[in-house]
């Protein structure tokens, strides 16, 4: 069997740019496409033929005289749950994604659109919950077919020891700051009229 970190390889994203070993390139810092300004750093959106919605982080920007003014990013590919895992846990953010050691050249043109990503600690502590904001809390090792950190040695939270999602609601102990389920310590969210201090907490 399998553990957690030992995954499937995913299908390779991307039709990858060929590069002409003789081709003299001219970087560039920042680029405008389609009215949005993009920068070496920022995380793009991709559109490619078997997915509508994929993001990478730009880390290049180049052209080549033989392109004819043809512009060409490479980018570092983050990978989603459902790239990752054959059966996604229940754990794994909507938000979330993987960063990767998967790097890839692309046209720009499969280019439409930027978005911001975050750590975990970010994500869970942001003030607007409107604006669409990811997050990343591991590394997919593509090359190893692994999540770096192994699941095993994420960090849990309540007395069943489960990772932490930023989905749930948790009942938070006003001592201690440790986050628990309503249900695992025998709270009904909607009784709680004031603060609450977990078991161990309260034999201090």
């Amino acid at each position: 069997m399998k553990r957690a970190n030992e995954l499937e390889t995913p299908a390779p994203k991307k039709r990858a740019v060929r590069k002409q070993a003789d081709d003299p390139r001219k970087e560039f810092t920042r680029l405008k496409l389609n009215g949005i300004d993009f920068a070496i750093g920022d995380v793009a959106v991709v559109k490619e033929w078997r997915d509508e919605r994929c993001f990478g982080t730009i880390l290049k920007i180049w052209s080549v005289p033989e392109g004819k003014g043809q512009a060409f990013l490479r980018l570092r590919w983050y990978y989603k749950p459902a790239d990752v895992f054959p059966s996604v846990p229940a754990f794994i953010g909507r938000d979330e994604l993987f960063d990767s050691d998967h790097e890839q050249d692309i046209y720009v043109q499969a280019v439409y659109d930027k978005v911001r990503v975050v750590s975990f600690e970010e994500y869970c502590n942001r003030a607007d919950t409107e604006e669409e904001v990811f997050f990343t809390r591991a590394r997919y090792v593509s090359v190893a077919c692994r999540v770096d950190p192994a699941i095993e040695d994420w960090p849990t939270v309540c007395v069943c020891r489960a990772v932490r999602s930023p989905d749930d609601v948790y009942l938070v102990c006003e001592r201690c700051a440790g986050l628990f389920h309503f249900k695992c310590v025998g709270v009904k969210e909607e009784d709680l009229d004031e603060g609450w201090e977990c078991a161990a907490c309260r034999k201090r």
